[in-house]
């Protein structure tokens, strides 16, 4: 989804999250849905796109909104298939249990695809980078976890594997415990699991078991986002499920599909928490493939005073979030989110040079204390042309977009000494006020001062 919004979506999410989380723990998990549903709803539907949902809530007759072929957006724009959840964990809400979340995935029309699942049940499989290539889910589960473990450089009885907790899942349950596995259990909501798999962090290693096939495919979204693997095989109840399945679906419906089969190209996934869970990074943003991944986790916390600063460093990424690569950041905390902005940049300079990332880095950055910036080691800017002017003039690094209006700058004797010298802009261009010359150094102070 080059040259789209990745923030607009991310709004979405944490529209749906905002909303439901006023309904945790108080039992009501139909208000807490609806909440979500229609926050969600109000968002897409202010975005300038011509929006299709292709996994919602369900079929028309079913779903008040949100459901599968609603249109969204304010009809101008690029063609976009969208699969939602608003609410993954709808009784994790009302119960106020971990794991609820808001989830989202994007696909322009001939840039990406999302499969329209039927709603019916799927087996899944999900793993994450380190065990993409080894993983087959039509051998035992006690196989795969052996195989896992060895691609983990852990011991069997080291992994640990996220469940269903239901009755269908109790031959598997025994199975992996028989092989010496751990078994992670969650009340509902395989999604937010699944993340966690993806996750190298969060303890989880992988994901088994049956769940809804529309989630699957939003799964599916976030795998190919963040690296990994997903299989899985349609599990339908009875004859009318199958044969609408093979009016959804293309090729044979009792196959193993791949996570490609679900969601390949272009996708975006955008997910927000609305309880605490597996999902344990605030936010992050990947580079693998071509897509980009934003997860931010309970902004409702954030204090007021630090919200509106990260609203303010949210809104500059927009236009920079082109497959990134991964930072985590800490929302509730406001932790990392200046690291973020930088690297932001440095990604989409490297994007104006098409130079793959780790020419990129080795050719013209140096990383010092977990920041990465432009080598300044040679006697001028890497990118400063023989003409003087600037190489990477339309990305050129946020300290230079705001020069020469620096807060050391604005002292006259320095201003009159050091910048009208060599500062060839001096006096051309528009006239600047007062208060827009103290707003851009602030913002350059604020961009660089990290946590």
């Amino acid at each position: 989804m080059d040259g789209y919004n990745h923030l607009d979506f991310l709004q979405v999410t944490e529209a749906a999250a905002l909303a439901s989380s006023r309904w945790v723990g108080k039992g009501k998990r139909d208000e807490a849905d609806l909440a979500a549903c229609e926050a969600m709803r109000t968002r897409l539907n202010a975005m300038e796109m011509c929006a299709t949902i292709v996994i919602g809530e369900g079929e028309r007759d079913e779903a008040p909104m949100l459901y599968i072929g609603e249109k969204l957006g304010r009809g101008e724009g690029p063609n976009i298939q969208i699969a939602v959840d608003p609410l993954e964990g709808t009784n994790l809400c009302a119960n106020g249990t971990p794991n609820a979340i808001a989830v989202l995935a994007a696909a322009v029309e001939g840039e990406g695809f999302l499969m329209h699942a039927p709603d019916c049940y799927m087996d899944k499989i999900v793993v994450g980078p380190e065990c993409q290539g080894i993983i087959d889910i039509t051998v035992p589960p006690r196989i795969n976890v052996r195989l896992m473990a060895k691609a983990l450089g852990k011991d069997v009885d080291e992994c640990i594997i996220g469940i269903l907790d239901r009755p269908r899942h109790e031959e598997l349950i025994q199975e992996l415990r028989d092989a010496g596995c751990r078994v992670h259990l969650v009340p509902d909501g395989d999604l937010s699991v699944a993340i966690a798999a993806l996750d190298p962090d969060s303890g989880i290693d992988g994901l088994m078991g049956i769940g809804g096939a529309p989630e699957g495919v939003i799964t599916a979204a976030a795998v190919l986002c963040t690296g990994g693997e997903m299989q899985a095989l349609m599990k339908f109840k009875d004859d009318a499920e199958r044969t609408r399945a093979q009016g959804m679906i293309e090729g044979d419906v009792d196959r193993v599909f791949q996570g490609e089969d679900m969601a390949r190209g272009q996708v975006l996934f955008a997910a927000t928490g609305v309880t605490s869970g597996d999902l344990a990074i605030a936010g992050s943003i990947r580079e693998l493939g071509r897509g980009a991944m934003v997860a931010v986790n309970k902004w409702d916390l954030i204090d007021e005073d630090k919200r509106e600063a990260l609203e303010n460093s949210w809104e500059r990424l927009d236009q920079l979030l082109d497959r990134p690569q991964r930072l985590n950041v800490s929302a509730l905390s406001g932790r990392g989110v200046q690291k973020l902005l930088p690297a932001a940049e440095e990604l989409r300079r490297r994007f104006y040079l098409e130079l793959p990332t780790a020419e990129f880095l080795a050719r013209y950055c140096v990383a010092e204390e977990g920041w990465v910036s432009l080598r300044m080691d040679a006697p001028a800017c890497p990118f400063l042309q023989a003409d003087n002017r600037c190489g990477i003039y339309p990305v050129r690094p946020k300290q230079c977009a705001t020069w020469p209006f620096w807060k050391e700058n604005l002292r006259l004797e320095v201003w009159e000494e050091s910048v009208v010298p060599t500062c060839p802009g001096i006096g051309k261009g528009p006239l600047h006020s007062a208060e827009e010359v103290e707003r851009i150094a602030r913002e350059n102070e604020e961009w660089y001062e990290g946590d």
